[in-house]
């Protein structure tokens, strides 16, 4: 029988005893010297999966037949809940390539109408994906590996040729109201027919501003990320800044309209 699909509402800088205490599914715990891992794992055939219903001061996600909710906390810097992430069920094993990438497009949309909006890695030149045509490949601009390359601007959809001619894991970046989100898709390709058909996961994490900065620091330094930050993103702006001068260089447009967004630890 079909019953009622459980709703999860789940926010970020909650305690995570309250984050539990609120589930109408039970959190699994496993923890290894102090980090922790909450985790609620359905079976994809489950009828009644959970939906989530994320929301952080304005920042909101709906996202329906979520297979796998998890969070890590790392008890040295508190009890609260500074990350999640949602892995949805998708569309069934071996679906063609385009009906998936129509389904994920499907999701950048939902979430840019949901005030979504792109993130450029500070180190990463801030080219649109409408000028993403004057660059040759997908995996570096100018020779160099970049976390925000202009084939993963949300706002224009892949061509079916640079979708498999990219490696098998996709991300999109996105930012609001304090909250980074990433949009993160792992493609599998079919034995049988594997240009045309394949599986895929796709998941959506959002972090906290302490816990998306912690991750550009060695474990040693995490604890003094707020003092050590204006040093890394100067040299992050001085790399971008280098790369969107060789992109001028080579008739190429810049987003001069896009500003990093503000870090509340800096006073911004």
């Amino acid at each position: 029988m079909v019953g009622t699909k459980p709703v999860l509402q789940l926010a970020l800088d909650v305690p995570v005893a309250d984050m539990q205490a609120a589930s109408p599914l039970p959190f699994g715990k496993s923890c290894i010297e102090g980090v922790c891992w909450y985790e609620i794992d359905k079976s994809a055939n489950d009828q009644n999966l959970p939906s989530v219903v994320f929301s952080q001061q304005g920042a909101t996600i709906r996202a329906e037949n979520v297979i796998n909710i998890s969070s890590v906390v790392n008890e040295q810097y508190g009890q609260s809940v500074q990350n999640l992430k949602f892995t949805l069920r998708g569309l069934p094993d071996n679906s063609s390539h385009e009906k998936n990438i129509d389904f994920i497009y499907g999701i950048i949309n939902e979430l840019i109408a949901q005030g979504w909006r792109h993130y450029y890695y500070p180190s990463s030149p801030r080219i649109p994906g409408s000028e993403a045509i004057k660059l040759s490949g997908g995996e570096t601009v100018f020779g160099e590996h970049v976390r925000s390359h202009p084939w993963f601007d949300p706002s224009i959809k892949m061509s079916l040729d640079q979708w498999l001619s990219y490696p098998s894991v996709y991300e999109w970046h996105f930012y609001q109201h304090g909250v980074y989100l990433t949009l993160e898709v792992m493609r599998s390709d079919s034995e049988k027919d594997p240009k045309k058909n394949g599986n895929y996961l796709v998941s959506l994490a959002v972090q906290n501003e302490s816990d998306f900065w912690h991750g550009h620091f060695e474990e040693k330094d995490m604890a003094r990320w707020v003092t050590l930050l204006p040093g890394l993103l100067d040299r992050y702006h001085a790399k971008r800044a280098a790369s969107e001068a060789k992109a001028r260089a080579n008739g190429i447009k810049i987003d001069e309209t896009y500003q990093d967004p503000p870090i509340k630890a800096l006073g911004q």
